[in-house]
Parts: structure tokens; sequence; C-alpha cells
């Protein structure tokens, strides 16, 4: 993660997916950090924790399906207390991330207005949000693997064969046929 160093020193870092990310918003006189991915590793997560303490976090992501997903994994990964102040930035539309804006005159301008209008997120109710996924994730899982282990027992049955010798059982061969 790069940044860090002016980062801890600031009540507010934006945190941005790329370098060329991270150099926009510093054009425009906020201090930020980059993650270099929209997953973060284990000590970047950690630095980021550390850094919610003392900050305000503004996470503004690359406005592709990855970059809004990463944002959410990344702020799932954080586990923050409830008190950390974390706030959700968006691009407008026909912005693809935030190294676009230097290029565009209206750039700085446009930039003020995402940052003004990034939204708290409420740290305790989207960790209730992030568990009840995960509780419906699992019961969808073990009701669909359970369904399927019936639909295989119900399309194969088996089938037992004894055979005899003078009355007397020699083997018995059990085998499985498909229906």
């Amino acid at each position: 993660m790069c940044g860090l160093d002016r980062g801890r020193r600031a009540a507010e870092v934006v945190v941005v997916e790329g370098a060329f990310d991270r150099l926009a918003v510093l054009s425009f006189g906020d201090a930020a950090v980059f993650l270099g991915s929209n997953q973060p590793s284990e000590g970047m997560s950690g630095e980021l924790c550390v850094l919610a303490r003392t900050a305000r976090l503004i996470m503004l992501a690359d406005q592709d399906r990855a970059g809004r997903k990463g944002r959410l994994r990344t702020l799932t990964g954080l586990d923050l207390p409830p008190a950390a102040c974390v706030a959700f930035a968006n691009l407008p539309p026909g912005i693809k991330d935030p190294g676009m804006l230097t290029e565009r005159p209206d750039g700085a301008a446009i930039y003020r207005a995402v940052r003004a209008g990034a939204r708290r997120i409420d740290l305790a109710r989207f960790k209730r949000l992030v568990a009840a996924c995960h509780a419906a994730y699992e019961a969808r899982r073990v009701t669909a693997r359970a369904a399927h282990q019936d639909a295989v027992r119900s399309a194969t049955r088996v089938h037992s064969h004894s055979a005899m010798k003078g009355g007397e059982a020699i083997a018995d061969v059990m085998y499985v046929r498909a229906v």
C-alpha cells in the first residue's frame, strides 16, 4: 500500500485502487492511499484498520464490477469497530476511475462533488447485513447439496444378487445401475 506516510498525518484519507488514482487525488489536494488491487492483502487490511482509528476513510472505487465488489470485500475484511468513520464515494457515469478526472478540465470540480457526496457507512448495520448474506448463502448451499444428493439417490437403484450353490450363499453382489 502506498501513501501511508502522508495518510497517517491526515484527518481524512481517500482509499483508491491504483497508483494513478492516488496521484489524481493528491493533485486535488487530498491525502490518499492506493491498494494496488481490488483485493488487499491481510497486511494492507491491517494498515487500513490502523488508519481508520485516526482518520475518516473515503473509499473511492473504480466503476467496473471488480472495483465495486472489491470495495465491499475490502470493507468486509477490515473488521472495524462501529465507531470508525468510513464513507463510500461514487464517480459519476462515464468516468471509469479517479485517474480519468485529471484528463478533464472540470475534473477537480467533479472530484469535489464526488467527495462531498460520499455516504457514511453504518458499520454495525453493514456487519449485520454481511452476516445475514453469509447465513443465507450457507443455507442455500446446504439445501442445494441435499437436493442434489436426493436426486442422485432417486436416479440410481441398488440391486442385490446372491449366488447360490447347493442352497448356500457363496457371494453377494451389489451393483448400482443408473435408471
